[in-house]
């Protein structure tokens, strides 16, 4: 009779199994609890309040705008939640806005009233309530 070589049969399921506990199944799971929340951002000069959008939008704003709005809508949240507008002028803090977001597809808006010298490089960061970077977007005041 001969022997055979490797596990032996009897072995091989629950080693099989162990093996998929160790090393697939936590990254199945670690991506279960990612949120898939999609979050989209806009500049503009003005805000129509009835239909929740931008006027005067662009990425480029004149030195001498006084005030430049960044509209969110945001996707595939577990609401209520709580997020915040971070804006930045060539990587400085301004501002710290905080939002509540009410449902799974919101609209909602910050706005940063501007110097005639803050010209530059602008940036807000949407944050999550850990402090996770959601999104980024950016614009010029020339």
């Amino acid at each position: 009779m001969a022997r055979s070589s490797g596990i032996n049969r009897r072995w091989s399921l629950p080693v099989v199994t162990i093996l998929f506990m160790l090393l697939v199944a936590p990254a199945a799971m670690a991506q279960d609890d990612t949120p898939t929340w999609d979050v989209q951002l806009g500049f503009g000069t003005g805000m129509d309040r009835e239909t929740r959008a931008l006027t005067g939008e662009a990425t480029t704003f004149p030195a001498g705008t006084e005030r430049v709005f960044c509209r969110m809508h945001i996707t595939g949240v577990a609401a209520p939640t709580q997020v915040t507008h971070v804006w930045y002028l060539d990587g400085k803090t301004m501002a710290q806005v905080d939002l509540q977001v009410g449902s799974s597809n919101w609209r909602t808006w910050s706005s940063k009233r501007l110097l005639p010298s803050w010209t530059g490089f602008w940036e807000v960061k949407v944050l999550d309530q850990t402090g996770k970077v959601l999104a980024t977007s950016s614009f010029t005041v020339e």
